[in-house]
């Protein structure tokens, strides 16, 4: 999916892996560190900001604003004319919105909808990342215990089908068995990868 070609071969995993509980040991501290660190539930938190901003910004368009303007124009000509003028100017307009349809209260009203809107969306980020977390640190646990049990469970399999095959050998029981036992042991070798898989990706 990422290279956009086919895989010509994988290499397999290797009969020992290193199994490491986490460190550190506490499930709390894991969650607290993704809640701090996650992308999604930092981008949540921005959007939470950027919505609670957008409020003041909403209100603003409803106070009055003040511009100071100035200006200066000067003239050179001859006496004839007036003889060189001088014009300075310095003006002060306030500019109120005291009602314009209902728009800015409207805006108001949306942009606080907005915000509890983000703020949903961010204790459900935050509340999905600790599930996410806490399952996870429960996979790399249990994952030890599986993949132990798992390696039992192909020794036992396979200690199965030596014994059917010899039991075949001497005729004490039929070839169908044999297959059953086989069919075991490749399902109990099947169930020890994918418990290894499992234990890598969490």
């Amino acid at each position: 999916e990422i290279t956009g070609s086919p895989a010509a071969s994988e290499a397999p995993l290797r009969d020992t892996i290193p199994l490491e509980s986490p460190d550190p040991a506490s499930v709390d501290d894991w969650v607290s560190a993704a809640l701090k660190d996650n992308p999604l539930v930092r981008a949540m938190q921005l959007q939470v900001e950027a919505a609670d901003r957008n409020i003041d910004v909403q209100w603003g368009k409803a106070l009055p604003s003040v511009a100071l303007t100035a200006g200066r124009t000067r003239t050179w000509q001859d006496a004839d004319f007036g003889g060189n003028l001088a014009d300075d100017q310095v003006g002060v307009s306030v500019v109120w919105p005291l009602f314009q349809g209902g728009g800015v209260a409207s805006q108001i009203r949306q942009s606080r909808a907005n915000w509890k809107e983000a703020l949903a969306l961010q204790a459900a980020t935050q509340r999905d990342t600790e599930r996410v977390t806490r399952s996870s640190y429960r996979d790399v646990v249990t994952g030890i215990s599986r993949i132990a049990a798992a390696r039992r469970a192909v020794d036992a399999a396979h200690t199965a089908v030596e014994a059917i095959r010899r039991d075949v050998e001497f005729g004490t029981q039929g070839e169908f068995n044999l297959l059953i036992a086989q069919n075991s042991y490749y399902g109990a070798q099947l169930q020890y990868s994918r418990t290894r898989y499992d234990y890598l990706t969490a």
